[in-house]
Parts: C-alpha cells; sequence; structure tokens
C-alpha cells in the first residue's frame, strides 16, 4: 500500500484535474489531407511491404500530388478566410511559408536511399565532416595596394 503525503496527494490531484479541465475543453483539429489522401497513404503501406516496386512507386506518385493538392487547397481556403474577415493576408502567407515540409529521404554516397532519421544524420554528419577535414588549398587572392576589395 502507498503511503502518500498531503501535499503528493495534493499536487496529484490537482494535476489529474488539470488533465480533466484540458480534455473537457479539446478543440476539433482542422483536418488537413482529404480521406481520399489518407486512403492512398494507407494503401502504399501494404504495397511497400509486399516489395511490389512498381505499384509502391505509382502509390507514392500519387500520395504526393493528392498531399499537394490537399495542402494547395487548404492554403486557398486560409487566405479567403483572412480575406473575408479583413485581417492580414501577408501574415496568413506567411504562416504557410514558414511550415515547410521535412525532407523525407536522402541518398547516401553509394547511391542508396534512406528515410530513417538516425541514418540521414549520420550521412550529413559524415558529408560535412569530410568537408571541413579536406586539405584543398585554394590560392591565395592578392588585395590592391590600399587594402580595400573592390
Amino acid at each position: 500500500m502507498l503511503s502518500w503525503t498531503t501535499s503528493t496527494r495534493n499536487t496529484f490531484v490537482h494535476h489529474l484535474r488539470g488533465c480533466a479541465k484540458g480534455a473537457e475543453s479539446l478543440k476539433t483539429t482542422k483536418k488537413r489531407l482529404s480521406p481520399e489522401t489518407l486512403k492512398l497513404i494507407r494503401k502504399r503501406g501494404p504495397a511497400r511491404a509486399s516489395s511490389n516496386y512498381q505499384l509502391t512507386s505509382k502509390l507514392a506518385k500519387l500520395c504526393r500530388e493528392a498531399i499537394k493538392d490537399d495542402l494547395n487547397e487548404r492554403k486557398a481556403k486560409a487566405l479567403a478566410e483572412a480575406a473575408e474577415a479583413w485581417l492580414s493576408i501577408r501574415n496568413a502567407r506567411r504562416s504557410f511559408a514558414n511550415f515547410r515540409p521535412k525532407m523525407t529521404a536522402l541518398r547516401r554516397p553509394d547511391g542508396t536511399v534512406t528515410s530513417s532519421r538516425r541514418t540521414m544524420e549520420k550521412v550529413i554528419h559524415d558529408f560535412y565532416s569530410d568537408l571541413f577535414d579536406s586539405h584543398a588549398h585554394l590560392p591565395p587572392r592578392h588585395l590592391p595596394q590600399d587594402g580595400y576589395q573592390g
């Protein structure tokens, strides 16, 4: 049996009440992707698992196009809402520009493609380590006599 001190119990109860209050006031999230796009994404997983490269490639292309269309529709809707509400269209456009998709795949030096974040970080780290460790000597630039470069 646990022996709770009064302060520990009060802290725990306060935390639980805060969680319950937060759960009651949850807003519905805006769907960024349409149900059709989500179906395509769900179809892509089994195709990838079955090693059917042609189907995987076709579904991946369809997914990219559908995602692009959905995001363009969402952007147009957000800009229209900003215009109707007399809000700044520039700020609405900027909010979309600030949220660029993350890199999802990277080609290794041997030509294979990886989508593992840890592997991508290692490839990038190795690339820049080799770049900065390289000893390519460049000829010195001669500055004019006055010391200014023009």
